[in-house]
């Protein structure tokens, strides 16, 4: 179930900006002790070379087989890539050994290596950034690492995809693929998805050196799932989570697993610095539940609450601007001049929303899917440092509001059930797969009720409810922070999602599910204390749902 500020050429410097909150905006932090001199970049170190000989020459270097391009060779000697730093590698896994995703797989990789009208336009590597692949497909056997390169295919931008290439697409192998191979693996051995994954992304970062890293995980997507479940679960009544499903291994990747390779993949290759951007394409991950576990490996989140139709990212028009041949927007706010990665992460939402608009790379493919998308970027350093405690104080101004007057306990149950037809604004909050809410909805939601709530009290707002509504404004004003950019469908612009914000977090919508379901969630980060004596963002649940006393 899968499923999109600028960023400049001349400004994907090779200066970089930290996490706002650590650092001053712009301020680069020192390298870490012992660190060797950078690399130069590889468009000095390469400048002696004729312009044709700077990059992969599909007439030369290619050596066609039924395993796929397998030239990379003279390439790689030619231009040795680990004596030399570019501005960026683009690292994505690419999740696709399962019943329907293959065909999903070569259209992507298809959009990043098809050429443009345009012969400067490139959607794959160039001289500044470099898109690395790793490529797992349900036949023939084996994980590819493609080096992806604008190549001499044609892009049928009039296609309507999935119903007028599917078919053909269905009959692809990998020698269809122009790009080339840089290495086969086999899958003999079992490896946990974790390993996996931090093998790739280890092996991705010391090959491929770059100043900024954005990390795409592809695939069917189930939002948090905790380590150590014994099984994979598709049934909407019992989801059990996860992402990058693996049908030829029986295996699928956990959320802490995700966090563990991408920490692992950091200190190793890293020294401890997180990634710049993860971005998940796939369904129902932009969740807080997901989010908090990613905070201190990633600075920048990328993804969807809902569920996607399988159009995913908008790779034609995103990675030109990354690599440097697409023209350079303007910077988006929130984000510091010299932040590129906070400008890429910022972008993706945008190019999703112009990927459906009229004429748009996905504007004829998929009806539904242009009604009902979601895509958003997070800033981790404010998910931590100001949404996290703003969702403490929230929940202990609920439980607090809750034990002033222990029947409004009716209004916010009736605030979580499950939406009704003939209700209007404000009754029933409404949800995604697997029982979570998006936060901007829910909290336009309790600020209705508590406003109706006063307005039936002669004496206006109560201090319980004063503190409520002023922790509601609170919220929304970290929640704006958190979310850089968001894009949504048409489905959102009604009355009925006032306050969409990009990003969701399990709600559930009555007490038994509480019950049956608080465990699953509970090992996430985002209910562990953020600091000592601070209240935990669950408690109010216990709080509303509770048939005795209610504590703070």
């Amino acid at each position: 179930m899968r499923r999109g500020v600028p960023v400049l050429a001349a400004a994907l410097s090779l200066s970089c900006a930290p996490p706002r909150g650590a650092k001053p905006a712009g301020e680069t932090p020192p390298p870490p002790a012992g660190t060797p001199p950078a690399a130069p970049s590889c468009r000095d170190a390469w400048a002696h070379l004729p312009a044709p000989r700077r990059t992969y020459d599909f007439a030369t270097d290619a050596i066609r087989t039924a395993q796929g391009n397998e030239g990379y060779q003279a390439f790689s000697e030619r231009l040795p890539r680990r004596a030399c730093r570019k501005a960026w590698t683009v690292l994505i896994a690419m999740a696709a050994d399962n019943d329907d995703m293959p065909p999903y797989a070569y259209w992507h990789l298809n959009e990043m290596e098809a050429a443009f009208n345009d012969p400067g336009r490139s959607a794959a590597s160039t001289i500044d950034a470099d898109v690395i692949v790793e490529l797992d497909l349900d036949a023939p056997p084996g994980i590819r690492r493609l080096h992806m390169f604008r190549a001499p295919v044609a892009y049928a931008p009039d296609a309507v995809f999935p119903s007028g290439l599917r078919a053909e697409l269905a009959e692809r192998t990998p020698a269809d693929i122009q790009s080339p191979v840089i290495t086969l693996l086999d899958e003999e051995e079992t490896i946990p998805p974790a390993e996996s994954l931090k093998r790739f992304l280890s092996w991705g970062v010391e090959a491929y050196p770059s100043e900024r890293y954005l990390v795409v995980v592809w695939g069917h997507g189930l939002g948090w799932r905790p380590a150590g479940l014994d099984r994979n679960q598709y049934a909407p009544g019992d989801l059990r989570g996860g992402i990058a499903f693996d049908h030829s291994q029986g295996t699928v990747l956990d959320t802490p697993g995700l966090h563990g390779a991408l920490a692992a993949a950091s200190r190793t290759e890293l020294a401890g610095r997180p990634f710049d951007i993860y971005a998940s394409d796939a369904c129902l991950m932009q969740s807080l539940e997901v989010a908090a576990e990613l905070t201190p490996v990633s600075r920048y989140i990328v993804g969807s609450e809902q569920i996607e139709d399988y159009l995913g990212f908008p790779y034609r028009t995103f990675l030109p601007r990354l690599n440097g041949t697409a023209a350079p927007l303007p910077s988006p706010p929130g984000c510091a001049e010299r932040d590129s990665a906070c400008r890429a992460a910022a972008l993706l939402p945008a190019l999703q929303r112009e990927a459906f608009a009229e004429g748009g790379l996905y504007a004829r493919a998929s009806p539904e899917a242009s009604e009902t998308f979601t895509l958003s970027a997070l800033d981790t350093a404010a998910l931590e440092g100001a949404l996290r405690p703003a969702l403490g104080e929230l929940s202990g101004a609920i439980a607090a509001y809750v034990r002033e007057e222990p029947l409004r306990r009716i209004d916010l149950q009736v605030l979580l059930d499950v939406p009704r037809t003939v209700s209007g604004p404000g009754h029933g909050t409404p949800g995604f797969l697997g029982g979570t809410r998006d936060l901007g909805v829910f909290l336009s939601g309790l600020r209705a009720s508590v406003q109706e709530d006063a307005e039936l009290s002669p004496e206006g707002l109560s201090p319980a409810a004063a503190r409520l509504a002023r922790a509601v404004d609170a919220t929304e004003a970290a929640l704006h922070r958190t979310v850089l950019a968001a894009a949504f469908g048409a489905r959102y612009q009604t009355e009925r999602y006032a306050g969409m914000a990009g990003v969701s977090v399990w709600l559930p919508h009555n007490g038994p599910e509480l019950e049956r379901r608080i465990d699953f969630f509970a090992s996430s980060r985002l209910y562990a204390l953020p600091r000592p004596g601070a209240i935990a963002w669950q408690s109010w649940l216990e709080a509303v749902f509770s048939t005795t006393g209610v504590g703070d």
